[in-house]
Formats: C-alpha cells, sequence, structure tokens
C-alpha cells in the first residue's frame, strides 16, 4: 500500500520482527505473513534506528538459512538524523538514487527531534506530513513502527502514542495488541478501507503446522495469521465445520458429521444452528448447509476482492 502507515503495539510486542517479515517479503516477492500477495517486489530501506548490525543479522538467521541473493534487495541503515533536521532530506536524497518499494523507520521516536520547545501537536502533523510527501514524491510505502499507549482504548487511532497530529497525517494504522488466548489482534485503520482486523501467533521456535480454513499447513519462525474478521476467536469446532464446507460444498449435518471422524450427529446439527444465527452458514429448502453469504463475501481470495 502506498503511502505511510503507523505499525503500533506494545513495547516487546513484537513489532520489529512484523516489520522484518515484510521486509523479506517485498525483497523476495513472496506472501507476507503467508497470506498477502506483494503486489512489486523490490528494493527495501529499512532504518533500524534502535539496534545494531549484529542484532539485525541474528535475527535475520532466524528467516534464512543460508545467503540469498534476494538479501540483496534490503539495505539497512542504522543512523538517520530528526526528520526536521536533516533526515528527510537524507530519505529523499536516498530515494531518489535508489527508488524503493518499501522504508521502514524503526522506530518513529528516533526521528523526532527532542526539543524542550517543542510543539508536540504541530511538530508531529509536520513530521508525518513530510513522510507522506516523500511517500508521494517517490511512490512508495513508508512503514513507521511506532508505541501503542498503556491505556487502552476502544479504536485503535485513539490508542496510539502521540497526538492527533500523528494520526490525522497518516495514510493508515495497524495497532497490535495482546488478546485474552496469548495470541494478538492486529486491527487496520485507513483511508479507503473497510478496517479489517486479524488474529495473529507469533511461532518462536521450530517449524509447526497450523489447520484453518485454508487447510493444513506448515508454518515456519515469525508471526503468521490465524484468523480474519469474524474468525477471530471462532473455537476449532466452528473452524473444523467451515473448512469441511469449504473443501466439500453444500452438505447435510449427518455428512459434514461423517467427514469430521463420525462425530455426533445431534451435536453438529446444533452447532450449525449457532452458525446460521451468526450469519457464518445458511441452511437451504433440502436442510444442506453451505457458507452465508456474507461469510462467503468476507473470504474470497484477496486477489479476487481486488478484481473486483
Amino acid at each position: 500500500m502506498r503511502g505511510v502507515t503507523f505499525c503500533c503495539g506494545r513495547p516487546k510486542i513484537g513489532k520489529s520482527w512484523l516489520a522484518l517479515q515484510l521486509a523479506l517479503a517485498v525483497a523476495r516477492g513472496t506472501l507476507a505473513l503467508g497470506k498477502f500477495s506483494v503486489e512489486r517486489m523490490g528494493r527495501v530501506l529499512y532504518c533500524g534506528l534502535e539496534e545494531s548490525p549484529r542484532r539485525t543479522g541474528n535475527r535475520l538467521k532466524k528467516f534464512i538459512t543460508a545467503e540469498e541473493p534476494f538479501l540483496q534487495n534490503i539495505e539497512m541503515v542504522y543512523r538517520l538524523k530528526p526528520l526536521l533536521a536533516g533526515g528527510a532530506a537524507e530519505l529523499d536524497a536516498y530515494l531518489t538514487r535508489n527508488p524503493s518499494e518499501l522504508v521502514i523507520i524503526d522506530t518513529y521516536l528516533a526521528v523526532v527531534q527532542a526539543n524542550g520547545k517543542r510543539d508536540v501537536l504541530r511538530s508531529d502533523y509536520n513530521e508525518v506530513k513530510i513522510l507522506t510527501e516523500l511517500a508521494e514524491k517517490h511512490q512508495t510505502a513508508i512503514l513507521v513502527v511506532h508505541h501503542l499507549r498503556k491505556m487502552g482504548a476502544e479504536y485503535a487511532l485513539d490508542a496510539v502514542a502521540g497526538t492527533t497530529g500523528l494520526t490525522a497525517g497518516c495514510d493508515a494504522i495497524w495497532a497490535l495488541t495482546r488478546t485474552p488466548e496469548g495470541t494478538c489482534k492486529l486491527s487496520i485503520q485507513g483511508r479507503d478501507m473497510a478496517n479489517p482486523e486479524f488474529e495473529l501467533k507469533f511461532n518462536g521456535g521450530h517449524e509447526i503446522e497450523t489447520k484453518g480454513l485454508t487447510g493444513v499447513h506448515a508454518v515456519s519462525f515469525g508471526w503468521h495469521i490465524l484468523a480474519e474478521g469474524n474468525e477471530i476467536g471462532m473455537s476449532q469446532e466452528r473452524k473444523d465445520i467451515l473448512l469441511v464446507i469449504e473443501q466439500e460444498g453444500r452438505l447435510k449435518p449427518s455428512g459434514i458429521a461423517r467427514l469430521l471422524g463420525n462425530k455426533n450427529v445431534i451435536t453438529v446439527r446444533r452447532l450449525l444452528q449457532k452458525m446460521v444465527a451468526d450469519d457464518l452458514v445458511s441452511k437451504d429448502g433440502n436442510g444442506s448447509y453451505g457458507f452465508s453469504v456474507a461469510f462467503a463475501r468476507a473470504h474470497k481470495n484477496p486477489d479476487e476482492r481486488r478484481e473486483r
């Protein structure tokens, strides 16, 4: 997405890991988080302003097993002046010499000029405005890593640390928050979008397998998506029923129960009735169940949705 996006979350939640995964996806031209297609593979400028080259190298080793030719598409920068004190000019000059598909700034506070006389509201807006102008001039996407306030808020925009000048100036806000189940929710708010939500989990160990609506698949190190929209918080039993319907089409409760491993038909029928009430599935005159119109529309392939 062209423009300026702020990726926000509490300290140590994994924002930098998420940013690095996105950088690798653009540099390689692979799926981001195992789900989203990269529109244009290309160069990435990664400004890791709060880490060292050694730390970056250790992080990269988690994602790659050998030297990759695509790593030449990523340039790491560890120093950048404050935006209003020469940093914007540095970015402009770099992007003029090296057109890039993605610029990552980790973190926003590292490019804010500290000054006791700083007009915070005006400065926040002006600094974000500079970034949006750079994104427009160089036709690139700029992802800025930032923090959420300690106190929660109903909407992602209200939880972003800083002033309204910051949120008013950017194109989108990603808010990464923890859930009681131990996963994280990624809430997205932006211009001209449906404000989707995703449930994410960080795999910090060996390769594992997850089962979702797209079937069973291997998940390597890093963030991966568990659910989207009204799938978030959904029980595994409901996910299993939706997976069967996705693979086999409309079925009666007895057929679904059989494909689930000879589950109790009465239990499956009762769950289907609740799923009808939640507008996840619909029942036809023959007693067969399939995706509801709303659920089917919400879970079309992202590429298909974009073509509409």
